[in-house]
């Protein structure tokens, strides 16, 4: 019963920060110009599917 409490915790951090992560990236793509964009290949309505891609594919800290 502990274990799984802590393990529930422990995964609500991880999708917090997670969450906190998508939020930031996504306001770093969105404050900078199209110009920008376009030179890293992203579209300004691409932003949000960028950013969940590539934190898909980062791997968790240890």
């Amino acid at each position: 019963m502990v274990k799984a409490a802590k393990t529930a915790f422990l995964q609500g951090i991880a999708e917090i920060r997670h969450a906190q992560r998508r939020r930031a990236n996504i306001r770093t793509l969105d404050a900078m110009s199209d110009r920008q964009l376009l030179d890293i290949g992203i579209d300004r309505s691409e932003i949000p599917g960028a950013v969940d891609r590539a934190l898909k594919t980062r791997k968790p800290p240890m």
